[in-house]
């Protein structure tokens, strides 16, 4: 079996040697290593606030910011942390992920809506009214906040788009209007949070910027995948028109 430089990359990164004498192979995962850290940051903030007679505020800080938290957290005590964990918080979210077998249905989903790829695989390029070309690439929400408030365009949001897409395509070949009025709001409130978190990514690094009324004049995405760019264009002009 050949593998890629990159899948290699992640299966070194994604196993980390750790020093858990109850695990049999002295080995933990990136994910795991990563938990530990979030557990243990807070703490680490309270000890030393408690060591200058200050009140604890760790638990609402990792709530709040949690890269901030860690940062300090790891910082203020880094005795407490062990090597594993040290690498583990600088290890990519997507790196910690451990890779697992997919299911039929799964692996005929990505086949049939994304090309064979992980939805997070893909980078969106939106060039703006005013000439500026930007990327954003999809990433799978962390936490609730990001749920709801995305700072980048959602990988499970891709998925569900390019899915409704094409349940409109198999609408339209059985000229089901009746389903067609179901499916088109799915696909403009699945693009509505897609273009929610790339306006966010892109305002906070390219120091721009820019709301809702912002238009795209073109969507590409990386890798190439007409499909795909034609589902995010649909949506955007979908968009435009309900925002009339």
């Amino acid at each position: 079996m050949k593998i890629t430089r990159r899948q290699l990359s992640r299966l070194i990164e994604a196993f980390i040697a750790g020093d858990d004498v109850h695990d049999r192979d002295n080995v933990q995962t990136a994910k795991r290593a990563y938990k530990n850290v979030r557990y243990k940051a807070p703490k680490s903030i309270d000890k030393y606030r408690a060591s200058v007679d200050m009140s604890p505020i760790g638990d609402r800080l990792m709530s709040d910011n949690p890269a901030q938290a860690i940062e300090l957290g790891m910082t203020a005590n880094p005795d407490m942390f062990t090597d594993h964990e040290n690498i583990a918080a600088q290890v990519p979210r997507i790196d910690r992920r451990t890779e697992r077998p997919i299911d039929k249905t799964t692996a005929r989903a990505r086949a049939a809506y994304l090309d064979g790829r992980m939805p997070n695989a893909y980078t969106m390029i939106v060039e703006l009214e005013d000439g500026l070309v930007a990327e954003a690439p999809f990433e799978y929400p962390f936490g609730a906040d990001e749920i709801t408030n995305p700072k980048q365009p959602g990988a499970d949001r891709l998925q569900e788009l390019m899915y409704h897409v094409q349940e409109l395509k198999e609408a339209e070949l059985k000229d089901d209007s009746v389903m067609k009025s179901y499916i088109l709001p799915d696909i403009k409130s699945s693009y509505f949070k897609i273009k929610q978190g790339a306006l966010k990514y892109i305002s906070a690094n390219y120091h721009r910027p820019l709301t809702l009324n912002d238009n795209f004049v073109s969507i590409k995405v990386k890798p190439e995948f007409k499909r795909m760019d034609d589902a995010l264009m649909m949506g955007e002009e979908m968009l435009r028109k309900y925002q009339r």
